[in-house]
């Protein structure tokens, strides 16, 4: 096991709690992208996991809501560790980009499906649920942003830090 990369997902996790207590534009987070990023790193499911038990933590400081939202919302944090494990096969560029744009989308449409179909603020009828994936638009554009940002700057950083100490590793012998 790589310690640093433990120590690295752990850090991350705290990141992650903190990030979600401090003021911040909605929907623009970098929890996904360090989900994606821990399961990328993470020798184990158990740390791969660990931002997600990161989202629990901060939901017990922020309160709770409507548990079939909040399912929906987890679930659709959770689908991130299967695109960080899948990353772990060609990280390069655009297989982050893509995995922000997949992970947005995703977030997007569980969630909102989800307050479509359990909320009493909707008919149930597709013009209903079309007007209610209309008004997350906004918040749709932050998460794209943000998972794109925070994912791109995740791995580049890593991969820049990574090559560096392989260099002086080279170097010195």
């Amino acid at each position: 096991m790589n310690k640093r990369n433990i120590y690295l997902i752990i850090a991350l996790s705290i990141v992650a709690i903190l990030s979600r207590l401090v003021w911040h534009v909605p929907n623009f987070s970098p929890l996904s992208s360090i989900l994606i990023f821990s399961a990328f790193l993470a020798p184990n499911k158990k740390m791969a996991i660990l931002p997600l038990l990161a989202l629990l933590a901060s939901d017990l400081i922020l309160g709770f809501y409507h548990w079939s939202v909040m399912l929906a919302v987890y679930l659709a944090t959770a689908l991130n560790i299967i695109v960080g494990y899948a990353l772990k096969k060609n990280p390069r560029s655009l297989n982050v980009i893509s995995a922000g744009i997949f992970s947005s989308i995703s977030f997007f449409l569980i969630t909102n499906l989800a307050v479509w179909m359990t909320s009493d603020w909707y008919a149930k009828d597709f013009n209903s649920l079309m007007y209610c994936f209309t008004l997350a638009l906004p918040f749709f554009k932050s998460t794209l942003a943000s998972n794109i940002l925070y994912s791109s700057l995740l791995f580049s950083v890593y991969s820049l830090v990574t090559s560096k100490i392989l260099e002086k590793k080279v170097s010195l012998n």
